[in-house]
């Protein structure tokens, strides 16, 4: 036979369903910037190549500026 459904509610333990507290303490990047990009930042924009296209400068920086070029 069995219990009622009633008392196996009762002793099942409750679980407490919320979001997770954000800490303002640690701060995380939405996406990872490439270590050499990274580094040009606090530099003079000497580095960017006047004469090169824009995908040449960004490909020589390590990333992608057109999705759907991937090949260059």
């Amino acid at each position: 036979m069995a219990g009622s459904q009633r008392k196996y509610k009762r002793s099942k333990s409750r679980v407490q369903v919320g979001q997770l507290k954000k800490n303002p303490h640690s701060f995380k990047l939405a996406f990872n910037v490439p270590p050499k990009l990274r580094s040009f930042v606090g530099q003079d924009p000497s580095n960017w190549n006047d004469k090169a296209s824009v995908i040449q400068n960004y490909k020589s920086f390590g990333v992608i500026s057109y999705s759907s070029f991937l090949g260059v």
